[in-house]
């Protein structure tokens, strides 16, 4: 499992610990277009719930919908945020935040219809990271939808000064 993270995050620097916050990240989508990740499950810990329930409502997703087309997830790794948190437990605590583009996608059932579809939306990502066996690994992750502003919804006078810019 290990050769199939990215170098970086495979080591016990920080910069690790946000790459490999990142690749779990990506893992996610892989849940619902091939009904599970060896990658997500290996890289989750056992306190992990919403890993845990993921993984489950990513199953029973495929069971009842089909398996998801699109939706690749993508990852701003550059507006990245960390922090340790040292006060919570014995060992050190990486706490990462990424903003996360789902782009729209479809669940296809086996007949080739599709059978539900959604995406097209922004999300901040939180993980709390420990470092265990040698790698960094996800205790923690939950997520928040962040409602992006319409431009019809901007006050004239506001779309004009940026018009103007």
């Amino acid at each position: 499992m290990r050769e199939q993270l990215p170098s970086l995050a495979r080591t016990d620097a920080i910069q690790g610990g946000v790459a490999l916050a990142a690749a779990f990240i990506e893992q996610h989508p892989l849940l619902f277009m091939e009904g599970g990740s060896e990658l997500f499950a290996y890289l989750s810990m056992e306190e992990c719930q919403f890993c845990a329930h993921e993984q489950e409502r990513a199953q029973q997703a495929v069971d009842e919908r089909g398996y998801q087309v699109g939706g690749e997830f993508v990852v701003y790794k550059n507006d990245a945020k960390f922090r340790f948190d040292l006060d919570q437990l014995d060992e050190p605590l990486l706490i990462v935040q990424f903003e996360v583009c789902e782009p729209p996608y479809t669940f296809v059932n086996a007949a080739g219809e599709i059978t539900d579809q959604g995406g097209d939306t922004y999300i901040e990502v939180g993980l709390a990271l420990l470092f265990r066996d040698g790698l960094w690994r996800v205790g923690e992750f939950g997520t928040r939808t962040i409602e992006l502003t319409v431009w019809e919804d901007v006050p004239p006078e506001v779309r004009d000064m940026l018009e103007r810019e």
